[in-house]
């Protein structure tokens, strides 16, 4: 059966990745393994969705200041009664996730620490996370998509054609483009702390570079109008970020190991 085959796929993960002590007294089940570590991890989802509600409530607050900040000199309609509200959702959203980033981070150690019980280390990462997600929305907010509305826009002036936008579909389109970027930006760390932690060897980032390339390319395709000089215009920042990512891990070369136990050292 196929649900089988993926609990049997599961208990052979957690025997190389996670506490040596579970499968030698005999516990190397999925469900014991749920039941050691379903506690905490269900602490980590409602502190993550608590943080979330205060921070959506701070965002309504900032909400009008990031509309008058990234207001266009064009004039905006409204075409549909919650257009307004939608408007004020989605960037009360953006602040959320910004001020979230840090807590996820936090959370995410808080778990490595319960899975492999090595200690609670590591908070430099979510200063760095932060950083990186903050630099990565200023970077889509005030280059990548005023390049993209301008591009689009010469397109439509070649044309004779006056523009009409829609104040949410402006919005959407901004955060869209720009909200996605500053998750990429994350994209060195995340390589960095894979091959930190043993699980991804630093060889294996140049050896399929080529097939990263490619597959970065069609994601900025997926969040770009559909041309070719915007899909590149992404694709762009997003392999310059993998570059990055690999030359974050030039230094590791740690030599490989039988037991997650053993490959797995402490963040710090």
């Amino acid at each position: 059966m196929p649900w089988q085959l993926l609990v049997r796929a599961g208990q052979r993960y957690l025997r190389r990745r996670f506490r040596r002590d579970i499968v030698a007294a005999g516990r190397e089940s999925l469900a014991e393994w749920l039941r050691l570590y379903g506690p905490a991890l269900r602490k980590s989802l409602i502190r993550l969705l608590v943080g979330y509600a205060a921070f959506l409530v701070l965002g309504f607050f900032g909400a009008p200041h990031l509309y008058r900040l990234f207001r266009p000199e064009i004039t905006l309609y409204v075409l549909a009664p919650m257009d307004g509200f939608q408007v004020y959702f989605l960037l009360s959203n953006v602040i959320a996730i910004a001020c979230l980033i840090p807590l996820v981070v936090r959370e995410a150690l808080f778990v490595y620490a319960s899975v492999t019980g090595r200690p609670f280390r590591g908070f430099r990462y979510v200063f760095i996370a932060f950083f990186l997600f903050v630099l990565g929305l200023f970077f889509g907010l005030f280059v990548f998509f005023p390049f993209l509305f301008r591009f689009t826009l010469t397109l439509s002036q070649a044309f004779h054609i006056e523009p009409y936008y829609s104040v949410q579909r402006y919005f959407a389109f901004m955060v869209g483009l720009s909200l996605p970027m500053a998750f990429f930006f994350e994209t060195p760390l995340v390589m960095y702390t894979l091959a930190r932690l043993g699980w991804v060897k630093p060889a294996v980032y140049r050896r399929y570079r080529k097939y990263a390339y490619f597959i970065l390319y069609v994601t900025a395709s997926m969040i770009t109008p559909p041309d070719i000089l915007a899909h590149l215009s992404g694709a762009v920042p997003l392999i310059l970020l993998y570059e990055a990512g690999i030359f974050s891990t030039r230094f590791l070369d740690r030599p490989p190991s039988s037991t997650a136990g053993e490959s797995s050292p402490p963040l710090s």
